[in-house]
């Protein structure tokens, strides 16, 4: 696992070392290797965890299973891609899963994504909606006066009063909406926004594009900026 700074790094280790601890005694394979950054294993399997500004990291190596975290935040991407992505072959039973806060355009998550949209190379992306995620509700929303916007929302994803508080309650937490989006992104594309400032409104451009309403033999109107 490669995290995007040293104390993330050392937050994984506790937790997969917590994980291994509170194991049925059946299922524990006896430790080889046990220090700060690695466990090693009986069975000869190796788990390590590491940093991503640590750009050599994994040359020399022959992982089985790569987790990139938080990848959007990674600094020596390029010494990171032909070194220890590299070092994963690209055989039956290896993997590699890059998981991250999207965090803008143009870093390295954002051209993978890009190219697993558009079926390019092997990744295939994957999604997940905050309004997914059991705890991200409120079990006892007050009474509430809905918005107009958050009346299009509730339509759009079919989300519960307790949903739409826990958004409203967070989006006053981070005093900003597109940072909410950031970090609590609806769509693929709300999450690659880069501020809450632009000519169009980006939640208007997706609701345009799913519309249905529009006449199809209407003449398109195409507007190019150069």
């Amino acid at each position: 696992i490669l995290s995007h700074t040293s104390t993330s790094t050392t937050t994984l280790f506790r937790m997969i070392a917590k994980f291994y601890k509170n194991l049925p005694e059946p299922l524990k394979l006896k430790l080889t290797v046990d220090n700060t950054k690695a466990m090693g294993f009986e069975n000869d399997s190796l788990y390590t965890v590491g940093t991503a500004g640590e750009g050599e990291i994994g040359r020399g190596d022959t992982p089985q299973l790569f987790h990139a975290s938080e990848a959007a935040s990674y600094d020596n991407t390029d010494a990171l891609e032909t070194g220890i992505f590299q070092a994963v072959a690209d055989v039956e039973g290896t993997e590699i899963f890059i998981e991250s806060t999207a965090k803008g355009i143009g870093n390295m998550f954002h051209r993978y994504t890009l190219n697993a949209l558009e079926k390019q190379g092997n990744f295939r992306a994957f999604f997940l909606p905050w309004y997914i995620h059991a705890d991200n509700t409120h079990k006892d929303p007050p009474k509430l006066e809905l918005t107009s916007e958050e009346q299009d929302l509730q339509a759009e994803y079919s989300l519960t009063t307790g949903q739409i508080y826990w958004r409203r309650m967070k989006t006053a937490q981070f005093g900003s909406p597109w940072k909410f989006k950031q970090e609590f992104p609806s769509t693929l594309h709300e999450a690659f926004q880069t501020s809450g400032v632009s000519f169009l409104d980006a939640e208007l451009v997706h609701r345009a594009r799913k519309s249905k309403a529009l006449d199809p033999h209407m003449p398109l109107i195409l507007g190019v900026d150069q």
